[in-house]
């Protein structure tokens, strides 16, 4: 199965986006930086399936677009979440 990363694709400032990933590697440490900025680590379970949501609090600075990446020396995956102000 290929990796698959999901993120909250919108979302408002510092409010925290949801982060898993899916077919990576069994056990690994999945790495998650965002727009370059490691912002965290986890493991992924025997399936290779994970969720950095419970164990990574990133909250957007500001508004703007923010590049999440997730590897795990094997899988590299990209997704981009998009931050509009908080009303």
């Amino acid at each position: 199965m290929a990796a698959v990363l999901t993120v909250t694709p919108v979302t408002r400032t510092n409010r925290p986006i949801a982060i898993s990933g899916t077919g990576f590697t069994a056990s690994a440490t999945v790495t998650i930086t965002i727009d370059g900025n490691v912002a965290g680590q986890v493991v992924a379970d025997l399936s290779g399936n994970w969720n950095a949501s419970p164990v990574l609090s990133w909250y957007a600075p500001e508004v703007g677009k923010y590049t999440v990446v997730a590897s795990d020396g094997t899988n590299r995956k990209t997704a981009e979440v998009q931050v509009y102000a908080t009303t």
